[in-house]
């Protein structure tokens, strides 16, 4: 019966279209449908002997000059990282170091019959090696030295890859989106290596063929990404008009053309929200259509009008979420280490190259002066008509109606999303805190979508975030993975003051609550967040209320119902007090701080998922959790406190 109500809920909230895609993805695996149409042969019957695609492609790569003068001659990080690849490891997801593996187990088994569930064996990992990101660490490498071990490097790779990956055989052709993404670098560290010594004819001929194999595979299964509308499809519909563009093969390109349309217009929305609510994933989006974007012009085409206005709002969310001190964004949503054209020495973490891209190219101006992150643009032949950034003045730009207040100096966000696609976390309401380029209030990420418990996408549930958790239950139900199901909703809410951002959200009505939450913002550096927890229709008697906040690891001293975080020259000062129905002050049951899933102040407890920040996939990085706990009956208020105070400025 429960398995029945949530296939009647799904279906109410996910729509009738996208979960009849998906039963017929999933009858096509039953029968063998998909398997009898992507056999193990070869698809190379159209291809034009002798030609040379790489050659006649139309988009080139920057000249040297041009990337010596961006990078101001300061080479080294990308000759090292280079050099790395050459060693035969890779920065998997930007992060942890490790060997490059291109033949992984399985590749005798067909792609229909690969197991992605195991929670021993995470494929991400075969498929961050065979999605060849790192491919453009060797381009720009050789672009700027014309060293012959580079291109010699990617030949080698390629040549590994074709001879232990056959055509449609083994978990490196499981995925559309990884098959698109790997034929997209391909075909562009093809044209930058055409001139190479090592890019010999048959080494061209044996990738032109492979390409082929690539771009016959995508159409067959886009019915997956269409069921999933996300990322999956403007992938692989980018995938496919490359491979158009490439081949000269009208059909392709005009599908994938026709796809990526559609997918912009169903996914981002009118806001400039993306579908899958997650900084690293509108990333991925929108590097994604910067790649297209480059190659229409050389097609005759253009983004509708519709199209361009939802990318334009979606540059301009990008920024929303930015921090231009640092260029680190807010961490929300799903993280899964995604950097798939990694072309400027920023870090993975530093937003900049795509922002500064994607204002260039859909707001026509750029979002920063000049700086390492323009090397993006010029990858992409992005030159801005206007030379003055688009934000001269913070304060004013970020009062968009996306929420966010603040200043230049300190600034915060406030989650409230009315959901009209499947969410991410259960994360209604969370506050993120910056101070001079720093998170002080952080979203933990994701760590790991496939992993033994509790890391198998643990970091997704309302207790790790910066919000209120009632009676240990998350705002939404999680029937999967990946899977919510009874979507909390939020609604934003009026404020007289300039300075203040309210919302509330609907996740705990089932439990006769309702949580609404204000932030206010009284500069230069303090902040004051109100939590009101109000009776709903069917109020129980009493509740466990807990107040959560995801710190950084400084040196901290806890006294009473006081915080006191240190780094540096830096001060953090956090309290939190409570009220009830009669407005008398009550204190917590009891506080707790939990240091990288220890409990090391307050009661024991199992939180193990607690205290940590996933910068990406794989990583975990010790943080503070500060629980505040409360046993009471509704309206309930909690305060908590921020007084921010850096040593280095002398008041006046």
């Amino acid at each position: 019966m429960t398995s029945f109500k949530n296939a009647v809920q799904a279906l109410k909230e996910l729509g009738l279209q996208k979960v009849s895609l998906y039963a017929l993805y999933q009858i096509g695996m039953k029968t063998g449908y998909w398997k009898q149409i992507t056999p193990s042969e070869s698809s190379t019957a159209f291809i034009r002997k002798g030609m040379d695609y790489f050659e006649r492609f139309p988009w080139q790569p920057p000249a040297s000059s041009t990337l010596m003068h961006i990078s101001g001659g300061n080479t080294a990080a990308v000759i090292a990282d280079a050099n790395l690849i050459l060693e035969g490891k890779i920065k998997f997801f930007s992060g942890k170091t490790d060997w490059l593996d291109l033949a992984p187990k399985g590749t005798k088994n067909h792609w229909c019959e690969v197991n992605d569930n195991d929670p021993y064996q995470d494929i991400k990992f075969i498929w961050e090696s065979a999605r060849f990101s790192w491919a453009y660490t060797l381009c720009r490498a050789y672009q700027i030295t014309q060293n012959d071990q580079y291109a010699e490097a990617f030949w080698n790779s390629v040549e590994d890859f074709i001879h232990n990956n056959p055509v449609n055989m083994g978990p490196n052709w499981a995925s559309g989106q990884e098959i698109a993404l790997r034929l997209i670098a391909w075909i562009i560290s093809g044209v930058v290596f055409k001139d190479s010594p090592s890019s010999t004819e048959t080494r061209k001929n044996s990738l032109i063929s492979s390409l082929a194999d690539h771009a016959a595979r995508l159409p067959k299964t886009l019915i997956y990404a269409r069921a999933q509308n996300n990322n999956h499809l403007v992938t692989e519909a980018a995938g496919m008009f490359t491979a158009g563009v490439f081949f000269k093969n009208n059909q392709w390109k005009l599908n994938g053309w026709k796809w990526l349309e559609i997918a912009l217009q169903r996914q981002i929305n009118s806001n400039g929200t993306y579908v899958q609510q997650s900084t690293n994933y509108h990333r991925l989006m929108l590097q994604t259509v910067l790649w297209v974007n480059t190659l229409l012009p050389f097609e005759g085409l253009k983004f509708s009008k519709q199209t361009r206005k939802r990318l334009a709002n979606a540059s301009k969310w990008m920024v929303t979420y930015l921090d231009p001190n640092s260029g680190k964004a807010v961490n929300l949503g799903h993280n899964d280490g995604s950097l798939i054209m990694p072309l400027s020495s920023c870090e993975y973490t530093d937003y900049r190259p795509t922002a500064q891209a994607a204002a260039i190219a859909f707001l026509e101006q750029p979002y920063l002066p000049s700086g390492p992150w323009d090397e993006y643009c010029m990858w992409l032949g992005l030159n801005s008509i206007k030379e003055n950034p688009i934000i001269q003045n913070p304060e004013k730009y970020y009062q968009s109606g996306i929420l966010r207040i603040g200043s230049a100096q300190t600034w915060a966000i406030l989650r409230a999303e009315k959901f009209t696609e499947r969410p991410a976390h259960a994360d209604q309401l969370h506050v993120d805190l910056w101070w001079e380029g720093e998170n002080i209030a952080m979203d933990a990420g994701t760590y790991r979508y496939t992993a033994p418990a509790p890391w198998m996408n643990g970091l997704a549930h309302t207790r790790v975030h910066n919000t209120i958790e009632i009676d240990d239950q998350d705002q939404m139900l999680q029937v999967s993975r990946f899977l919510w199901l009874n979507w909390a909703n939020a609604q934003k809410k009026r404020t007289d003051m300039d300075q203040c951002l309210s919302a509330s959200h609907s996740g705990y009505q089932r439990s006769g609550a309702v949580h609404q939450r204000t932030i206010c913002h009284t500069p230069p550096l303090a902040w004051t967040i109100t939590d009101e927890i109000q009776p709903g229709p069917k109020t129980l008697e009493g509740y466990k209320i807990c107040l959560h906040w995801l710190l950084p690891n400084w040196d901290w001293n806890l006294t009473n119902d006081r915080l006191k975080l240190e780094k540096d020259q830096k001060q953090i000062n956090l309290w939190v007090t409570a009220k009830d129905q009669s407005k008398l002050y009550q204190g917590p049951e009891y506080i707790q701080i939990v240091q990288a899933g220890k409990v090391v102040s307050g009661p024991e407890e199992d939180l193990t998922t607690l205290g940590w920040f996933s910068p990406t996939y794989d990583v975990k990085i010790p943080a503070l959790s500060l629980r505040c706990v409360y046993q009471t009956s509704l309206p309930f208020e909690i305060k908590t406190y921020w007084n921010l105070k850096n040593d280095l400025i002398q008041p006046k």
